[in-house]
C-alpha cells in the first residue's frame, strides 16, 4: 500500500487493484485478515488517493 501512495497518479488505481488481488492466496492468517479488511475499505482507500501532486 505505500507504493500507491508514492505511484505516479495514472497507475495508482491499478496498484490498489493489483495490491488487493495479491493478499487472498496467502495462506498466513494475519495476512488474509488483512486482505479482508482492504478488500472493504477498497472503495475509501480509493476516494482519499491524491488527485494531484
Amino acid at each position: 500500500m505505500h507504493a500507491v501512495y508514492h505511484a505516479r497518479p495514472e497507475t495508482e488505481r491499478r496498484l490498489v487493484a493489483q495490491t488487493l488481488g495479491a493478499f487472498p492466496t496467502c495462506p498466513l492468517p494475519e495476512v488474509a485478515r488483512m486482505s479482508r479488511t482492504l478488500r472493504r475499505w477498497r472503495s475509501v482507500i480509493l476516494a482519499n488517493l491524491p488527485r494531484h501532486r
